[in-house]
């Protein structure tokens, strides 16, 4: 059967199904590992919560009907770690998704992000930008809040078009990512509540570390008492001069002598002048 319809309406009908079709556009940003500066770590014990909603953060915007999707979520969770090592003396990454705490953790910390919009440009030429609002909390195995910040984040590249436009929006995504990081690393490293709540967790550690002696040598505490070697000292007011329990322990320590006196006393006779 032969058809009636020119071609030039066939193709024309194509471009118009074509321009009408939305289309979706994934660009994924790869990990790359961050170095931060060498600075005296916090000594705490933390647990890294990396959540499921961390790992799946996207900034999505919509352009002339195609929509754009920046994935960043994997360099944000391996970044915190690398992070939260980077500042505290031992780092226990807890990716469940739950609220357990493991053993022996004297902190956690969590990262969650508030807001990832990204603004749309008017061409293929124009700046665009990604803004990220990154929360950190440290709370103590409670659960109560010891300290909390937000940090604001920018990733800026042109729009793109073509065959820039992929390689565009991952450089956009990194760069929003080391943004980041970079500034958590400051409100992290200089937070004064922090090295607070770190000095009373180590006074309160020493205070439970702390053994008598007698407990440390294995042996008991000696009580005093009928069964006793040695008597308690007595404490309190001394005994009177002269009274029964004095004179029994007359010349003992913690008493006071008798007084005696240098020359002799003779009693007086009758006659005697």
């Amino acid at each position: 059967m032969r058809c009636s319809t020119p071609t030039w309406k066939v193709q024309l009908m194509c471009l118009v199904m074509l321009a009408s079709s939305a289309c979706t556009h994934v660009y994924t940003v790869p990990d790359e590992a961050l170095e931060f500066p060498a600075v005296p770590v916090y000594e705490l014990a933390v647990q890294l919560n990396v959540t499921p909603e961390l790992r799946q953060t996207r900034a999505v915007f919509v352009w002339q009907g195609d929509t754009f999707i920046t994935e960043v979520g994997e360099p944000l969770a391996a970044n915190s770690a690398r992070l939260a090592r980077a500042l505290f003396k031992r780092v226990v990454v807890h990716a469940a998704g739950d609220r357990s705490i493991e053993d022996g953790i004297e902190a956690t910390l969590t990262p969650r992000v508030v807001s990832i919009p990204q603004s749309i440009p008017s061409s293929a030429w124009d700046q665009s930008t990604i803004s990220m609002a990154l929360e950190w909390s440290l709370a103590d195995p409670t659960g109560r809040i010891v300290w909390v910040d937000t940090v604001i984040a920018v990733g800026v590249a042109a729009g793109g078009g073509g065959f820039r436009r992929a390689a565009n929006s991952r450089a956009r995504g990194a760069r929003l990512v080391a943004d980041a990081f970079e500034k958590s690393f400051d409100a992290i490293s200089q937070s004064n509540e922090i090295a607070r709540y770190v000095q009373s967790v180590r006074r309160l550690s020493a205070h439970r570390e702390y053994r008598p002696r007698w407990r440390a040598q294995g042996g008991r505490r000696r009580q005093h008492g009928p069964g006793s070697s040695r008597r308690p000292p007595r404490i309190g007011r001394p005994e009177p001069i002269g009274s029964p329990r004095f004179l029994a322990n007359r010349g003992t320590r913690g008493t006071q002598p008798m007084i005696e006196r240098k020359t002799p006393f003779t009693p007086a006779t009758e006659g005697s002048s």
